[in-house]
């Protein structure tokens, strides 16, 4: 057994060896822990990551040099590693002077000729600015939800392959849907035979004149008889993303 040992530790640092020049030129925080969840390797961005000296990773776990165990799952991600799985894990810095900051945390398992895992590369990427555009994003649709709600008749903004993205609260209420049943789905299994007997021929017109002009279209038309007390209006609007659909009555 100790044999074995020996002979995994040993090829591990001359797969180490292979990789060194490539990660120490990467210009990523990157670093190789063994089974037993020891730093064997770690490049000038690592350490510049964690603002702490070389010296105090060989030899001990991430959880002895920052006298910290988080409970985000990074761990179980190590573990899967180990278990041959390369994995991805988003969380936020804890320590060092990126604290609060999010990466990426990528894990490749290191094997050994007969398909071992004998330590896991673990390769970090800053992904704030990602974050912070994804929380701009999610403030933006939730601005756009509460116009679309004040508006007052339903909207429904549909892709070019006909899933719904994003309805109003007037929509899908006179759906009589909720926003989890609706978002996500097919228009034409969630709409009305009416709405959608009257809103296919405009999306399709509209999304076939937007692909042979490449621009934005709209065509509307009105889609129940004249002697209706009611009648009911129906618009389409494509662009090079989406298409949205409206029926109100008028």
């Amino acid at each position: 057994m100790n044999q074995r040992r020996a002979a995994a530790a040993s090829g591990l640092e001359a797969r180490i060896l292979t990789l060194k020049p490539g990660l120490d030129l990467l210009g990523l925080p990157a670093c190789v822990l063994d089974r037993n969840l020891r730093y064997l390797y770690l490049n000038g961005a690592y350490a510049a990551h964690t603002g702490r000296d070389p010296a105090e990773f060989y030899g001990h776990t991430p959880d002895e040099v920052f006298n910290l165990r988080p409970s985000d799952g990074r761990r179980g991600q190590l573990q899967r590693a180990l278990a041959g799985e390369v994995t991805i894990f988003s969380r936020i810095n804890l320590e060092g002077p990126n604290t609060g900051r999010w990466v990426s945390a990528h894990y490749f398992p290191l094997r050994e000729d007969d398909g071992s895992v004998a330590g896991v590369l673990v390769v970090l990427v800053d992904v704030q600015q990602l974050k912070e555009a994804e929380a701009a994003l999610t403030e933006r649709e939730r601005q756009l939800s509460l116009i679309m709600d004040s508006v007052g008749l339903p909207i429904t903004y549909v892709d070019n392959r006909r899933i719904i993205r994003f309805a109003n609260r007037p929509s899908w209420e006179w759906s009589g849907r909720t926003p989890e049943t609706m978002i996500g789905q097919s228009i034409d299994a969630v709409a009305p035979p009416e709405v959608r007997s009257a809103a296919t021929p405009l999306t399709t017109s509209c999304a076939r004149r937007w692909r042979r002009r490449n621009r934005s279209c709209a065509t509307s038309r009105r889609t129940s008889p004249r002697r209706s007390p009611w009648w009911t209006g129906s618009s389409a609007t494509c662009s090079p993303t989406r298409c949205s659909s409206r029926a109100a009555a008028i």
